[in-house]
């Protein structure tokens, strides 16, 4: 019966730190050729208000404002933290938003894409490849990557301090 107990125990502990993989291999590794970051204005139903004479919530659109390729120094930079588990806090907002893209290219086509979100903190990464889907939330030390490329690309024009608070307000990150 001992046996029986310390096994059940076992099992069950590795069964769940298996569900605490954060990023691995297996999304996506660092043979990357080149990075394509792009930033959007995207306007969600979730994010529309609704007009005062019809009460009908605004036309989802979304608009590329800029887009660049990341030179080598800065594609390995961000390759390194988004494969670095103490970039993500495992948190989630439940306001589905993005609108900061890489696209990670092998080969000449896309291969990986990664969707942040400045306002929720929230990252979405898909491998087109193998079909590897991850859903986390930002720590502030990731943020502090964003908030850099964002600077050195000249992107950090278009957004206001509030549309930053996903990636730079503590209260969403580790505690």
């Amino acid at each position: 019966m001992k046996q029986t107990l310390i096994l059940f125990i076992l099992l069950n502990t590795s069964l769940s730190y298996s569900q605490n993989e954060t990023t691995s291999t297996k999304l996506f590794t660092k043979n990357i050729d080149s990075i394509q970051f792009s930033i959007w204005d995207i306007q969600t139903k979730e994010m529309s208000t609704a007009s005062s004479e019809e009460k009908e919530y605004e036309k989802e659109y979304e608009k590329e404002l800029g887009s660049v390729t990341l030179s080598n120094k800065d594609k390995d930079l961000l390759i390194t933290n988004l494969l670095n588990p103490k970039s993500y806090n495992g948190k989630s907002a439940l306001l589905y938003h993005y609108n900061l893209i890489f696209d990670l290219y092998k080969n000449d086509s896309i291969s990986v894409i990664v969707k942040i979100s400045t306002l929720t903190g929230n990252i979405t990464i898909d491998n087109k490849v193998s079909g590897v889907y991850f859903r986390n939330n930002c720590t502030l030390q990731f943020g502090e990557v964003l908030i850099a490329l964002l600077d050195y690309y000249d992107f950090s024009n278009y957004f206001n301090e509030v549309h930053l608070n996903g990636i730079t307000d503590h209260t969403t990150t580790e505690d």
